[in-house]
């Protein structure tokens, strides 16, 4: 599981390109965010599940979850 604090995090894309030529993995990201990081898209190509949940950090978390 990886897990970032990022509006996009591209070091998603370094998993999935290794995860790639390997193939040793199933790999999935979630990401936690306002809006949907562009690279959710990117990462399709890699064969890689994105899952893109609205989420505030700046509102109280009990009533989000």
């Amino acid at each position: 599981m990886i897990i970032a604090n990022s509006s996009n995090p591209s070091y998603f894309r370094w998993f999935a390109e290794l995860n790639s030529v390997e193939n040793e993995f199933k790999l999935s990201y979630i990401y936690l965010n306002t809006s949907k990081p562009s690279i959710a898209d990117e990462l399709n190509q890699y064969n890689v599940n994105s899952y893109w949940f609205y989420f505030d950090y700046s509102k109280n978390k009990y009533f989000q979850y």
